[in-house]
């Protein structure tokens, strides 16, 4: 049995991994983000074989591989959801979200794994601490840019690049996103009310200003005739205000999704161990098989991407020409596997129920720490966020830790 002292190590290592893991590529383009994703999987892959070999070479548990399946696909609804929430709303809804399925699934023991209540002495310790992890998620929302951020800075920020947001908010294991480069994303993403997007209900003149297209039916000004009566065209604020209202609720329903199958992904292993005792009784054991979950999935979504250019859309797949992003993307992928072998051994040693709230505050203490140190967080403002931010981490992780029987 792993001991709780283990236990702590392996969620600060996490916290610290997943904290980390997104500042090797800081500086690069990544393109979209599929190519960054399939190489740093790789890399994920490839630690996990390393891990697997350290361990005896156990066998393999599909099961335990499912749930690499699912962190794979909630990583990649990731975008899609910044794209219609923005940045700081997106990141809370699914790193909250995620945390409250761990959470709940573990103490009360769904899809078909034995409930870990027993490790908590102390019940309204334990939920006190969820809730101020949840209140540090939305305060670390609030921390700004540098105020003399060029919309250029805010746009690199918003897409993993190169501000504060990104540092503190990422938390891979509750939605580690993939960055994009900067020409894909707006500054408005920073705020999910000046994000309207519309993509199908207006068009852009040469100025660059958007207008409402026109109604269908209705008739071409100037053109001189008439076919009947046509319909008044609606009020363009009326079209914006549903397609943004569209928008946020598909975004809302990914952030549910993608904090499902983050919160999820773990149980593959847990189901494993509790209804197969023939099977190790170590978590690290599992490791290979997830990892191998997280890259067959996002190695069938690169290889489905690469179809869809080549096939459909007859144009060369978007693959980043920097030549250094590649080792890049492969060292960001083995921090994320050490910060996820970190949680498996404290899995093993405290439960679930503990440390799923450590796992969510920890990261963005880290990431804080790094928006400090790269002088990217700036401001009084700023640092008294910041000390709300540290406050509510530093309290939540005391209840929960207390709370442990």
């Amino acid at each position: 049995m792993v001991s709780a002292g283990v236990g702590y190590l392996g969620t600060l290592v996490s916290a610290v991994g997943w904290g980390s893991n997104y500042l090797p590529v800081k500086k690069y383009d990544t393109g979209n983000g599929v190519y960054f994703q399939f190489i740093m999987t790789l890399s994920i892959f490839l630690f996990g074989f390393v891990i697997n070999a350290y361990c005896g070479f156990p066998p393999f548990a599909p099961i335990a591989a499912c749930g690499g399946c699912l962190w794979a696909v909630g990583n990649t609804l990731c975008i899609p959801i910044i794209n219609r929430l923005g940045m700081g709303l997106g990141l809370v809804m699914w790193s909250g979200s995620s945390m409250i399925t761990g959470w709940v699934v573990s103490v009360t023991g769904g899809m078909g794994i034995k409930p870990q209540r027993d490790s908590i002495d102390n019940w309204p310790l334990n939920v006190a601490g969820v809730i101020f992890a949840l209140v540090s998620l939305v305060l670390a929302m609030k921390l700004d840019p540098p105020s003399d951020a060029s919309p250029s800075a805010a746009t690199a920020a918003a897409a993993g690049a190169d501000a504060s947001a990104t540092a503190v908010l990422a938390d891979p294991e509750a939605g580690g996103y993939v960055p994009l480069k900067t020409s894909e994303l707006d500054p408005a993403l920073f705020s999910s009310l000046n994000n309207p997007l519309i993509e199908s209900g207006s068009s852009s003149s040469d100025d660059g200003t958007r207008h409402p297209r026109a109604a269908a039916g209705s008739t071409a000004a100037g053109s001189g005739s008439s076919t009947g009566a046509s319909a008044a065209p609606e009020d363009p604020a009326t079209v914006a205000r549903r397609a943004q209202a569209s928008r946020r609720y598909e975004g809302v329903l990914m952030a549910a999704a993608a904090g499902f199958c983050f919160g999820s992904n773990y149980n593959g292993v847990q189901y494993t161990m509790d209804n197969n005792p023939t099977m190790s009784q170590r978590a690290i054991d599992y490791a290979f098989s997830h990892f191998c979950g997280i890259f067959i999935a996002a190695a069938l979504m690169y290889l489905g991407y690469c179809s869809y250019c080549v096939l459909y859309a007859r144009r060369t797949p978007d693959i980043p020409q920097s030549g250094l992003l590649t080792p890049a993307a492969a060292f960001s992928g083995v921090l994320w596997g050490c910060a996820q072998t970190g949680w498996f051994v404290a899995n093993d040693a405290l439960s679930q129920s503990i440390t799923w709230p450590l796992i969510v505050v920890g990261p963005s203490v880290v990431g804080c720490a790094w928006g400090v140190v790269l002088g990217e967080i700036q401001g009084r403002r700023n640092f008294l966020v910041l000390a709300a931010v540290l406050s509510s981490s530093a309290l939540s992780a005391i209840l929960v830790v207390a709370s442990k029987k």
